[in-house]
């Protein structure tokens, strides 16, 4: 899957990171072997739940992409999902090797993705938050003090 979008969706691409649907981390690691369950309890945290979402439906994964005007869900070259950024409410990125993603609207919908933060994904994710104006949480094992001027 291409990590622009940009000609799919008419605009220039701000930042665009690959997501999940909530919870397939977990549910592909997890029916691997007698043992897995703990494994991805280990790994993962606690199997995600949360609250009713009106998530787009996808596959396995989809790329968030962000523009100047919109967000959307793009899958092998189709765009699924799009929503105007004037849309938005809130944005938080939390933490973990798979980051779950929540993007809040202004009618009350709410999109519950995840982020698996393989090399330069998490970064992505980070930067696609930022560029929503959300909330990013930074691990706090890897984040460095600031300096002073």
């Amino acid at each position: 899957m291409a990590s622009d979008a940009s000609q799919v969706l008419g605009s220039a691409q701000l930042a665009g990171v690959k997501v999940n649907p909530r919870g397939a981390a977990w549910r592909r690691s997890a029916g691997r072997s007698l043992l897995a369950p703990l494994a991805c309890l280990i790994v993962f945290g606690r199997r995600p739940t949360g609250g009713p979402a009106q998530t787009p439906q996808f596959g396995a994964q989809a790329l968030l992409a962000v523009t100047r005007d919109d967000l959307a869900l793009v899958t092998a070259g189709k765009v699924i999902a799009r929503v105007p950024r004037s849309e938005l409410s809130t944005v938080e990125l939390g933490r973990g090797y798979v980051k779950p993603l929540t993007i809040c609207f202004r009618n009350g919908d709410t999109w519950r993705l995840e982020v698996v933060c393989i090399p330069r994904n998490g970064k992505a994710a980070r930067a696609v938050a930022t560029a929503l104006g959300g909330q990013a949480h930074q691990d706090q094992r890897t984040s460095r003090p600031a300096r002073a001027s």
